[in-house]
């Protein structure tokens, strides 16, 4: 068992998951995500500006939203 994950095999062989229904969830989020464009496009973008250091503090961008 590996990260909610139960592997069935069959001579050795995987042949079924049974898995947490969390992980199915989340799964199926992932699924869903990678399958639109234009939130792939968005997250290419935010991993983009986080790794040249272009993204915005949290800190100071919550006073903006005032929370």
């Amino acid at each position: 068992q590996e990260g909610g994950t139960l592997t069935i095999t069959r001579r050795g062989k995987p042949v079924l998951a049974v898995m947490t229904w969390e992980h199915y969830e989340a799964l199926l989020e992932t699924l869903e995500i990678l399958g639109d464009a234009n939130l792939m496009t968005d997250l290419r973008q935010g991993i983009a500006e986080a790794k040249s250091g272009q993204g915005i503090d949290w800190e100071s961008d919550k006073q903006d939203l005032d929370l």
